[in-house]
């Protein structure tokens, strides 16, 4: 999690080849999203779509709030910047909003699915 002192070692899927960068095992979804995005900005900028998942007003990838994604895979530190988390989409309003890409992984991992690595 973003906000925890250390990092939660779980499994994880990043897929490059989808409009998800990050599939979140779904028991860990609410939590890794509660620390993702300050509830004061959710609450005031987000909303979550049943069809799509998460979606903001776009101004949120601005917010000071949001810190970066840390994830370590083989004793190697990334830093994701989570404004770069968020696909510009087409309101139904005519407008625009912002889809995050981190969704949950719907489908339950084996031992041999997703790649070991702790989010922090």
């Amino acid at each position: 999690q973003i906000r925890r002192p250390e990092p939660v070692p779980v499994r994880f899927l990043v897929d490059t080849g989808t409009n998800q960068v990050l599939l979140v095992p779904q028991r860990h979804y609410q939590a890794f999203l509660s620390s993702l995005i300050p509830m004061r900005v959710f609450h005031s900028s987000c909303g979550m779509d049943p069809r799509a998942g998460v979606v903001c007003d776009c101004s949120v990838r601005e917010d000071p709030g949001l810190l970066p994604l840390q994830i370590s895979l083989g004793g190697k530190s990334f830093s994701l910047p989570l404004s770069e988390m968020f696909m510009e989409v087409q309101a139904v309003s005519g407008g625009k909003l912002c889809l995050l890409t981190i969704q949950p992984n719907a489908m339950t991992p084996s031992s041999s699915q997703g790649i070991g690595g702790t989010l922090g």
